[in-house]
């Protein structure tokens, strides 16, 4: 009988082997989560947990009424000099202030603090979700919404937040990451993290896959808008050069405070020089505070390193900081292809995704989210600002010849066929930085690739191709063709469906038109949708076989707004029809 049953069971366990996925092929929604996040989300103190506890970053609102009223007949004297027509004057007082409060953020020259500053502790003990839900005041929390959403596929007490101070350099961080990942395996006793990064957090995952991804500890990395080459922002601000697109950071503004956009189109025509001129000012005071900031070096472009470096620092006194940042810039952002498919071999599923639609906020010509640059953020070809590639446009396919694949955005303003990764990166047009958790289509992609079992590729579902409309609810409504990809028009497709993306919102859609191509809309009877609510709008003309023909299309609306109630959206496409 006990041969009986040792057989059996042996059988049994050998067939399950062929029909269970074995212990390294668990789920990744049952993995621990690692979050690591952007630039100024973290918290950074003098004497954490000590009766003095000093806080340093970022500064409370508090500590900037404080400082204008210590320094208020200044204040005083540069509003009137404002109104008298010197912008410059304001720049200065304003950078004055802020460099008083932040005056215990400063780096020696070879990047090490000069005050003793920590972080929340990097323990999984202490740093979960759980815990700190239950036992701090939740300022350290950052990232909420995904840490929620994770909270819910994983378990709080399986989310992680990473904490890390954000003056250090992303060579740094990245081996505090990876000791932080191996505290949290042998915490949890898993043997891989998911793991999300955002922004400048992004820079840092992306660091860390290139020097440690081939350990293999890491499920599914995905990262939001990630500083991976730089940016011109940074390079702009070591510069002070300033264009100030405001009426886009009015946008980004009301975006952030999850408002729908009422102000922006009051001041649309406001002539943004005089704001230049403060700015400018403002910046070439306020830049001593990050000069030896190793994040702030990591974060300049491959272009602009070299000559910025030897301007601002002393071979000899920098000569740490030099090497840290030179080893980003040499061996890191040059070989992020090669690092992640070395990483991608050893397990690792990469995930980008990038926004884009408007310059960076100091300006220049290169096309990004207000803060970055979607060519540095993903590696792809990209026109710019204000411009096009040609109709009849070929990829540069450097990286994906496929002649199958179309890279090409809509826009016909991103070639995405050189970027690090071309299957595994995601555009997110009129999306501003870091506002992934606004927008329906980017956050449930973040959570469907976070939770993946295997590699999600840009072709694996319809709701998610390469690129894609925000459906942001600032941007009203927002419209595409019933079978193409969104932004594309081909033979396929027979109708247009119109969506209003906001949420509290009736929108009476008052006209279709197309600039660029041969097509006439017939709205139906009912014009008027409720929140979330779409409609199907039927058209007629000659789709020509041509491939990559660019064309807008305007859908005119209206809406009860603060701001203008008679209003339109002017989308991107593409004809692709050969």
């Amino acid at each position: 009988m006990k041969r009986f049953t040792a057989v059996f069971l042996a059988s049994l366990l050998t067939a399950l082997c062929f029909i269970m996925p074995v212990a390294a092929d668990t789920p990744a929604k049952n993995l621990p989560a690692v979050v690591v996040t952007g630039f100024s989300s973290d918290q950074l103190y003098i004497n954490y947990g000590g009766e003095d506890q000093e806080k340093v970053w970022s500064f409370p609102i508090q500590a900037v009424l404080t400082q204008t009223l210590s320094d208020l007949p200044n204040f005083m004297f540069s509003l009137f000099m404002l109104f008298l027509g010197n912008f410059e004057k304001m720049g200065v007082t304003v950078a004055d202030g802020g460099k008083t409060i932040l005056k215990k953020m400063y780096c020696n020259p070879d990047g090490s603090s000069v005050y003793p500053i920590e972080t929340y502790p990097n323990d999984p003990a202490l740093c979960n979700y759980e815990y700190m839900l239950n036992n701090t005041n939740g300022e350290d929390i950052h990232e909420t919404p995904i840490v929620e959403a994770l909270a819910e596929q994983t378990g709080p007490e399986d989310v992680f937040i990473f904490q890390y101070d954000t003056r250090m350099g992303a060579v740094d961080i990245a081996a505090q990451l990876n000791d932080f990942i191996k505290d949290v395996l042998e915490y949890t006793g898993e043997d891989r993290v998911n793991m999300f990064g955002l922004s400048y957090g992004g820079l840092i995952v992306g660091a860390y896959l290139s020097l440690y991804g081939t350990q293999g500890d890491v499920h599914n990395a995905v990262m939001s808008v990630p500083a991976l080459a730089g940016t011109s922002f940074a390079s702009r601000f070591f510069k002070g050069e300033v264009d100030v697109p405001f009426y886009d950071l009015i946008c980004f503004a009301e975006t952030a405070i999850n408002m729908e956009t009422d102000i922006a189109p009051i001041i649309k025509n406001i002539n943004p020089k005089n704001l230049e001129k403060l700015a400018g000012a403002f910046l070439r005071e306020i830049r001593e505070i990050p000069l030896y900031w190793g994040s702030m070096w990591d974060l300049l472009t491959v272009e602009d390193y070299d000559a910025l470096k030897n301007e601002y620092l002393d071979s000899e006194e920098s000569a740490e900081l030099i090497r840290k940042s030179d080893i980003m810039h040499y061996e890191i952002m040059p070989q992020y292809r090669t690092n992640f498919l070395k990483a991608k071999q050893a397990g690792t599923n990469i995930s980008i995704l990038c926004n884009y639609g408007t310059t960076t906020a100091f300006g220049g010509d290169r096309l990004g989210d207000v803060l970055l640059d979607a060519e540095k953020v993903t590696g792809a070809t990209c026109a710019k600002f204000g411009e096009r590639f040609a109709d009849g446009y070929e990829p540069v396919c450097t990286v994906c010849a496929d002649p199958s694949h179309n890279h090409v955005s809509p826009s016909l303003e991103i070639d995405a066929s050189s970027a690090y990764l071309p299957e595994n990166t995601w555009f997110f047009n009129n999306q501003f930085h870091g506002m992934y958790s606004f927008d329906n289509s980017s956050f449930s992609l973040v959570k469907k690739l976070m939770s993946a079992d295997d590699e999600t590729d840009i072709h694996s579902s319809r709701d998610y191709p390469q690129f894609i409309d925000s459906d942001n609810r600032y941007l009203a409504v927002k419209a595409q063709f019933d079978s193409s990809n969104p932004g594309y028009l081909s033979d396929n497709d027979t109708s247009l469906i119109i969506s209003n993306v906001s949420d509290d919102r009736n929108v009476m859609i008052t006209g279709v038109k197309a600039d660029g191509a041969d097509l006439e809309f017939t709205l139906p009877k009912k014009k008027i949708l409720a929140p979330g609510e779409t409609m199907t709008v039927t058209f007629s003309g000659d789709i020509p076989k041509v491939s990559r023909q660019y064309f807008t299309l305007t859908v005119s609306y209206i809406r009860p707004s603060l701001g203008r109630d008679f209003d339109s959206r002017v989308m991107d496409f593409s004809i692709v029809n050969a």
